[in-house]
C-alpha cells in the first residue's frame, strides 16, 4: 500500500508535467494512505509535496548535493502556520493520529528552518517565483525585499526562542533539532564574513566541538548511557 501510494504519486507528477500541479496533486494521495496504513514515512512525505508546490527542491549532481527554496518567506510563513496547527492537533489527539500529526509538525520545523537558511544567504524578494524579471535574478541578493542580513538575525531570534521553550518543556527531539541548525546558521555565517582561512577553520572547528559536547551531554542526560 506505502510503494503503491509512492509510485502512483510519482507517476502522476510525472504524467502531469506541471510543477505546481504536480506537486499538489499527490498530497491528498499521500494523505488518505498515510491515515489509513498509518505511515509516518508517507505523512512525512506531505510537508515536502506542499514545499514543492510553492519553490522548494533538490538536486544532485556529481560529488555535489543542492537544496532550493525560491521562495523563502512563503516557505517560513506556511510551514510555520502548518506545524503549529499540526502540533495542537497533536496534543489532543491520541494514538495514530498524535504519531500521525508529531511527525507533520517536526517535518514543517526542518522545513521552516531551511527557509530561513537560504533567506540568510540570498534575502528573498516574495512572489519571485511568479515573477519572470525577479526570477532571473532569484540567486542574487541585490535588490532582494527582505535582505540576508534580516534573515540572519531573524533565524538566530527564532532559534533561541525556540530552543529556550524546548528545554523547558522537555521536547528533545525540537532542542536537537535547533541545536543542529544552529551549528548551521553559525558556519553558514562565520565563513560568509570570515571566508575560508585556517584560523577560521581552526577557531570553527572547536566551537563544533563545544557545540557537540554539549549536545552529546544533554541528550545523555535525557536518554542514559544507551549507544
Amino acid at each position: 500500500m506505502i510503494v503503491g501510494a509512492l509510485v502512483l504519486s510519482a507517476a502522476l507528477a510525472i504524467i502531469i508535467q506541471r510543477p505546481l500541479t504536480g506537486s499538489l496533486v499527490p498530497i491528498p494521495i499521500l494523505l488518505l494512505v498515510a491515515w489509513y496504513a498509518g505511515s509516518r514515512l508517507l505523512i512525512g512525505l506531505v510537508p515536502l509535496a506542499i514545499a514543492a508546490a510553492i519553490g522548494g527542491s533538490t538536486g544532485y549532481w556529481h560529488a555535489v548535493y543542492e537544496i532550493s527554496v525560491q521562495e523563502p518567506s512563503l516557505t517560513i510563513v506556511t510551514f510555520t502556520v502548518l506545524g503549529c496547527l499540526a502540533w495542537h492537533l497533536a496534543l489532543r489527539s491520541v494514538g495514530k493520529a498524535q504519531a500521525l500529526t508529531i511527525v507533520f509538525a517536526r517535518v514543517c520545523v526542518i522545513l521552516v528552518n531551511l527557509g530561513f537558511w537560504i533567506g540568510s544567504l540570498w534575502g528573498d524578494t516574495p512572489g519571485q517565483m511568479w515573477d519572470q524579471a525577479q526570477a532571473d535574478r532569484m540567486f542574487s541578493s541585490a535588490g532582494a525585499t527582505i535582505t540576508p542580513t534580516a534573515f540572519a538575525t531573524a533565524w538566530a531570534v527564532a532559534l533561541l526562542t525556540a530552543g529556550a521553550w524546548a528545554a523547558a518543556k522537555g521536547r528533545h527531539f525540537l532542542v536537537n533539532t535547533v541545536a543542529t541548525f544552529a551549528v548551521i546558521h553559525m558556519y553558514t555565517q562565520w565563513f560568509e564574513r570570515l571566508g575560508v582561512t585556517p584560523i577560521s577553520i581552526t577557531v570553527g572547528g572547536l566551537i563544533a566541538l563545544g557545540v557537540g559536547c554539549l549536545a552529546w551531554h544533554y541528550n545523555r542526560q535525557i536518554f542514559g548511557d544507551e549507544d
